[in-house]
């Protein structure tokens, strides 16, 4: 009989540790890859869509938005008597739309509250409004600012106020 040294034991007991750990290993494998389809481990087979996960509230409808706008106020409409604003309803509309078509030319729109806005104060912020969130603001004007993508510009937006071009910010 052979005599054991250190090396012939150590290989005594490696070999069968190896081979029962790649056996173990094996049958998880086989395990996992032949589980039931649950919807925790639900995969489309070929040609199957998934239909894509619900958005996050955060990114779509956002608690909180920063914008600038441009009010064009007439006689008759809030705040109107204390700017002293005598146009009258249709000159206003003129007013804001051609506030808006060169918004919509590319014209700068910083420049373009001071030229066109009745808002006090509005030549010197830019017409910004700074961040505000729902509830901050008339509803008309709160659907219109949080309906705008950041950079875009709205239409002309009537409110109790006047006239409004917003253009979202953030």
């Amino acid at each position: 009989m052979e005599a054991k040294t250190p090396t012939s034991s150590r290989r005594e007991w490696f070999v069968p540790a190896v081979l029962a750990l790649g056996t173990a290993l094996a049958l998880v494998v086989v395990r996992v890859s032949s589980a039931p389809n649950t919807p925790d481990t639900a995969r489309p087979s070929s040609g199957d869509t998934v239909p894509p996960a619900a958005p996050a509230p955060a990114q779509d409808d956002p608690q909180e938005i920063e914008a600038s706008h441009i009010l064009v106020m007439w006689a008759g409409t809030v705040a109107a008597a204390q700017q002293g604003v005598t146009r009258s309803q249709p000159e206003a509309r003129a007013r804001a739309e051609e506030a808006l078509r060169r918004a919509r030319a590319g014209e700068d729109f910083s420049s373009l509250a001071g030229t066109f806005s009745d808002e006090p104060g509005a030549g010197s912020r830019g017409g910004s409004l700074g961040r505000f969130g729902r509830g901050r603001m008339v509803q008309v004007f709160e659907d219109a600012a949080f309906a705008l993508r950041p950079g875009q510009l709205s239409g002309v937006v009537e409110s109790p106020f006047g006239y409004h071009i917003i253009r979202r910010t953030r």
